[in-house]
């Protein structure tokens, strides 16, 4: 108010402020202030407020961090209740906290890892943050705690990892390359080292293609198959191994893309093959040993493949059954079995178990009408190192003598065989509960680590089991196709269908089908399929082991062409020794018309008998299907008949009486053989006759046992009276005494109103 000197108020006097800036000012602080509030009680860290050594504030992490149920049970508080005595280190909990806490009211932001310790007692890993600030002129710290329990378990677990990997790797027996772009090596396991005799800094930063070799393919062909493994399609291969740039041990090599911390490279594992591959060799020479011996075996041997066609029988096995050729041999044999115990004997070959190491059976053959035999059959599995199956060995014995023996003796052994059987097939069975046991433990390692691809699947075709070598054949991640359709692994859908109907049926299935990758390429595999069932017996889905065998098809085609191509040439050979023979023979026809001496005639036309017979072998050979065997019986008949046409004339009647088993002979047994029938046929029909116009030759041939005797017998007049055909002037019988003893034989004559001569040999 304004007054004048007398008192008297006349006016007022007021000043006016804008203060609109202060209480925008205002407003603002208080919401900046309702935001840290919220950021301080909503925030995931516990933020402690200290104020010398006591709290005077927290937020609702705290409370529930350090187990307080309420500000009360906390306030107040030092940081040095909430702490061990004793840091991880050993180090003083007080001592180093006081440290920080100095440093941070300097004005030094501290960062550290701190063990804290709840209300409880329990003890927890944290990470601290320390800062001072100032309000109001006093100085106030701000503590940040972090509980990182979760995360150093997820580092413990992750290093665990690690370190288990190292162990895996290091302890595989495998040779394990960690493969760079650039085709250096950045990692071996032990077993590189071991193999190699090398220490790691000397193998590591080398290039890969330095440690081996293709011994096969060129060497560019392993630049091809590092790129295919960084296109994302793993490889396989077989590599030799070099030491001091010497190929030293065969490895099976598989490729495949991967990770080495954080990098991208190529992981090369190697199984070292060598006792495969000497195995194969072993076994090619036990093949051999096996058919010299088998080719002279008493009882009949087999030998078939994994379908049960036969790929090899002995000579035994062709007398018993009658039947002289490998071709359809299994279906002839079955057809020849008795027919009362046909459908027994069928229905066991066909239902006849994988599992069953050996079988055995007995039965009657009637090879031919009236002859009946007693035959005993024992067939044996065959086994590829890797444990498949791969055919079946058998022999079959003559038991007819033994089954005509005292029925006593035959009902006592009958007993025990049967109590031989039972104690097998009780050890069999108690083996079998062993080994189930030991299967159970070790069936998902088998499939982790085989080197064939096994497939499962439910018995609607959803794919159950996928292991490492079937995601590596079909480039796929394992865990991406279980639970997918197991049609898209086949090329042909409609195949699948049909096989696993046939396996629904028939229980297993194996055989060729076309498989396609994740790329969709193909290739030819090798499937043996087979049902799961539950311990009840109901099927609960199927299991297949599948293998690449499209280079084993290669291989068998080029096998195929090689040995069709030898045979050709086999062919061409005897045809050309024929055509020889016959130029030959042809120019000693010519010969003969420059010849006067009826002697030296003779002579020529008796030479000219010799090289027909050996031509006529040649030609047996070239037109046969048989190139290392002549039908001995079809080649006596040609020769003796292309004789009689020689030597026929109008005043005298020959007829000639053949008496030959359908036998083969080979070729170094053919020639002596045919030679011989040619001089003693010659002979006969030049002088068992002279006085004669009509006679009979016999020419018979059969098998007795291992033995063969071939006779000649003529109705003429015999040899002259004391003479001795094994010293003789004529060359003929000469060349037959010579050539008897060529084929390890024997010889003997003797009167029977006619000369006739007996040779007896073993040869083939």
């Amino acid at each position: 108010p304004q007054v004048n000197e007398k008192g008297i108020h006349y006016s007022n006097f007021g000043i006016i402020r804008d203060i609109s800036r202060e209480i925008e000012a205002d407003e603002l602080l208080r919401q900046s202030e309702l935001k840290h509030r919220l950021l301080f009680s909503e925030a995931n860290d516990a933020i402690m407020i200290l104020k010398g050594l006591e709290m005077v504030d927290c937020n609702e992490k705290t409370l529930a961090m350090f187990g307080a149920k309420g500000y009360v049970d906390i306030a107040g508080a030092k940081l040095y209740d909430l702490m061990p005595e004793k840091q991880p280190d050993n180090a003083d909990s007080i001592l180093n906290y006081h440290y920080f806490m100095q440093k941070a009211k300097e004005g030094v932001s501290q960062f550290f890892y701190w063990q804290h310790t709840k209300l409880t007692g329990e003890q927890f890993d944290t990470e601290v943050s320390l800062n001072s600030f100032n309000l109001e002129g006093e100085m106030f710290l701000q503590v940040i705690v972090r509980d990182i329990t979760l995360r150093k378990k997820a580092e413990e677990q992750k290093n665990q990892t690690i370190k288990s990997y190292f162990e895996i790797f290091n302890s595989s027996s495998d040779l394990t390359f960690i493969i760079n772009s650039s085709g250096e090596i950045l990692d071996v396991n032990k077993a590189v080292l071991e193999k190699y005799q090398a220490k790691k800094d000397k193998i590591l930063g080398q290039n890969f293609e330095s440690l081996g070799e293709l011994l096969v393919t060129p060497s560019s062909e392993e630049l091809i198959k590092l790129g295919k493994t960084w296109n994302g399609e793993p490889q396989k291969f077989e590599w030799w191994a070099k030491i001091e740039n010497k190929p030293d041990f065969p490895l099976e090599m598989i490729l495949h893309p991967g990770s080495y911390f954080g990098e991208e490279v190529i992981i090369a594992s190697g199984r070292d093959i060598s006792e495969r591959v000497k195995f194969e060799k072993n076994i090619r020479a036990s093949e051999e040993r096996f058919r010299t011996l088998a080719s002279h075996a008493p009882i009949g041997i087999f030998l078939t493949d994994n379908k049960g066609e036969a790929i090899y029988i002995n000579d035994k096995l062709k007398e018993i059954s009658k039947y002289p050729n490998i071709k359809g041999f299994m279906e002839n044999w079955v057809d020849k079995i008795h027919p009362d115990d046909r459908s027994r004997i069928k229905k066991t070959i066909t239902q006849v178990d994988n599992n069953n190491e050996e079988d055995q059976y007995e039965y009657r053959i009637a090879p031919v009408d009236g002859d009946e035999r007693w035959v005993k059959v024992q067939v044996n599995l065959l086994k590829s190192p890797e444990g498949e199956i791969v055919g079946r060995v058998g022999t079959v014995e003559d038991i007819t003598s033994r089954k005509s023996a005292d029925k006593e003796k035959l009902r006592a052994e009958v007993a025990e065989e049967t109590t031989r059987r039972l104690q097998k097939e009780i050890n069999e069975r108690k083996t079998a509960e062993s080994a189930l046991i030991v299967a159970k433990e070790y069936t998902q390692y088998i499939i982790n680590s085989s080197i064939d691809m096994i497939i499962a699947t439910d018995t609607t075709g959803i794919i159950t089991e996928f292991n490492q070598a079937a995601a590596s054949g079909f480039g796929f991640f394992s865990t991406s196709v279980v639970g997918g359709m197991v049609d898209i692994l086949f090329s042909n859908p409609a195949h699948q269908k049909e096989v696993t109907k046939i396996v629904f049926n028939q229980g297993r299935w194996s055989g060729d089908i076309q498989c396609k990758r994740a790329d969709d390429s193909e290739f030819t595999g090798y499937l043996s399929a087979s049902l799961i069932k539950s311990s009840s017996g109901k099927t609960i889905g199927l299991m297949g082991v599948l293998r690449d065998i499209t280079e084993l098809k290669i291989a068998e085609k080029e096998l195929k062409e090689s040995v069709l191509q030898k045979e050709i040439l086999l062919k061409e050979v005897h045809h050309r020794v024929k055509n020889n023979l016959q130029v030959i023979s042809s120019i000693l026809n010519l010969q003969t018309s420059y010849i006067e001496d009826p002697g030296t005639l003779t002579i020529i036309q008796e030479c000219q008998d010799r090289i027909k017979s050996m031509a006529f072998i040649h030609e047996s050979l070239y037109q046969s299907a048989d190139l290392a065997y002549v039908n001995f019986a079809e080649y006596l008949r040609n020769l003796c008949t292309n004789l009689k046409y020689s030597y026929m004339s109008p005043d005298r009647n020959i007829d000639l009486d053949f008496d030959i088993d359908e036998i083969s002979l080979s070729l170094d047994s053919s020639i002596p053989c045919g030679l011989i029938v040619n001089e003693l046929v010659s002979n006969c029909f030049k002088y068992a006759f002279s006085e004669k116009t009509e006679g009979n030759i016999k020419i018979s041939f059969e098998k007795d046992g291992d033995s063969k005797i071939l006779v000649v017998h003529d109705s003429g007049g015999g040899l002259p009276t004391g003479l001795d055909f094994r010293n003789t002037d004529s060359l003929g019988l000469q060349l037959v005494v010579t050539l008897v003893d060529q084929i390890d034989g024997d010889i003997n004559y003797e009167f029977s109103n006619g000369s006739k001569f007996i040779i007896n040999f073993k040869r083939d």
